[in-house]
């Protein structure tokens, strides 16, 4: 059949290992998780100010007219939306 069993286990054992290691991290950092992603939904991303493509509000967020006028500034995009 050409069934190497040390290599099958091998690799099953290093995905389980990968598995139970994530699953580990995301119970010990669930309430770290918690708390940022409520940050990030009131005050938005920290840097989002800094980037420095579309029109931002400082949140991460963007108005609505600049979506549509990104999107229809594209070169070459008769389109727009």
């Amino acid at each position: 059949m050409g069934i190497y069993i040390s290599q099958t286990v091998e690799t099953l054992l290093a995905e389980e290992v990968k598995r139970l290691y994530w699953k580990k991290w995301n119970d010990d950092n669930k309430e770290a998780v918690a708390v940022y992603n409520e940050r990030v939904s009131n005050r938005g991303l920290s840097w989002a100010k800094y980037r420095t493509w579309g029109e931002s509000l400082g949140n991460g967020q963007q108005h609505a007219s600049a979506v549509v006028a990104t999107r229809a500034a594209l070169p070459g995009d008769d389109k727009g939306i």
